[in-house]
């Protein structure tokens, strides 16, 4: 469903802004290209549907992409502070959700 909302706002208004944070803007045809880069890569990464992704992004451009790429995938996406710092990182990681 996330999928298609995206699809149909990159269609409805490929240039008005989708993501703004200062002074930058993406567009909705860049940030579709951005999630089709990021999922291309997560593929080949060997990332799939149910897979857990975590995802350690202050609040950017750079998350919104990753979460829709990672929903373009079908997989999970578990998001953890960018501030964790070792143990703390760990324990998140070993708490995954299991993949379905």
């Amino acid at each position: 469903m996330l999928t298609r909302l995206l699809q149909q706002s990159v269609q409805a208004r490929p240039s008005k802004a989708a993501v703004v944070q200062g002074n930058r803007r993406l567009s909705w045809a860049e940030l579709d290209s951005a999630v089709a880069r990021c999922a291309g890569f997560l593929r080949k990464s060997g990332v799939g549907e149910g897979d857990c992704v975590a995802v350690a992004l202050p609040n950017s451009p750079e998350f919104v992409i990753a979460f829709f790429a990672i929903v373009r995938l079908r997989a999970v996406m578990l998001p953890l502070n960018p501030g964790y710092q070792g143990e703390e990182m760990r324990r998140f990681l070993a708490e995954r959700p299991a993949a379905s």
